[in-house]
């Protein structure tokens, strides 16, 4: 799929159901929407002035996604890598959050949750749509970068 890269915060992830729930503070691209006239324009928290920037709001459509996270062990690099399908919440999760109007994403995690946290490391990760894991572990090889795969 021809999307950008959602480069967001893990704020969540439930293990009884798999779910990470990623957001960033403030901006995503539009076209990440379901629809363009589902993302909100606003002020930037915790300022909420005319004088503070502007936020978009979107919830990502929904769709299968890869997410990924390059970190260091130990001086070496390796690559977290993850796949999980994106789905459309109810209203009320986007408050759950404590900043309803920032760009976010409902995954759930096609892996095992508890491996997927032990290896973020950071709580920076990479989503984009479609199934590109291959091609990350191919990249990873040619630059001997080990992988992690959830």
């Amino acid at each position: 799929m021809n999307a950008p890269v959602f480069t967001a915060d893990v704020n969540q992830v439930r293990k009884e159901d798999n779910l990470a729930r990623l957001i960033v503070d403030g901006f995503a691209a539009p076209s990440l929407a379901k629809d363009i006239k589902d993302v909100e324009l606003g002020y930037q928290l915790p300022f909420e002035s005319k004088n503070s920037g502007i936020c978009i709001g979107l919830v990502c459509k929904p769709g299968l996604v890869t997410l990924s996270r390059l970190s260091r062990v130990r001086g070496k690099y390796v690559c977290l890598i993850a796949s999980g399908e994106v789905y459309e919440p109810k209203k009320e999760a986007l408050g759950e959050a404590g900043v309803p109007l920032w760009p976010h994403a409902f995954v759930t995690l096609s892996g095992d949750t508890n491996k997927f946290v032990q290896n973020l490391r950071s709580e920076y990760i990479c989503m984009v749509y479609g199934d590109i894991r291959k091609e990350i572990e191919k990249t990873c090889y040619l630059l001997d970068i080990e992988t992690i795969i959830i």
